[in-house]
């Protein structure tokens, strides 16, 4: 499996950019939609952010690459 859709490659990733900015985040894998959210543990979102997060990554999943999320996730960490 290529590294850009292989999801322990983006755990990686994701772990070492957040423990970089200091910030600790738990992983939910969602098995049945392919997807994996990710938050941070000091401010866990609520089933509805979730929820609106899940529904927004599947009308754009074509669209964007996980870099772009992860970059995302740590813009302003």
């Amino acid at each position: 499996m290529a590294a850009e859709t292989d999801p322990e490659h983006w755990r990686d990733v994701v772990e070492a950019a957040s423990e970089a900015a200091g910030v600790d985040v738990e992983f939910v894998v969602i098995p049945r939609r392919s997807l994996t959210v990710v938050f941070n543990r000091a401010a866990p979102p609520t089933f509805e952010q979730v929820r609106a997060s899940i529904e927004v990554i599947e009308a754009n999943r074509r669209w964007f690459h996980p870099a772009d999320f992860v970059a995302a996730l740590f813009r302003e960490a």
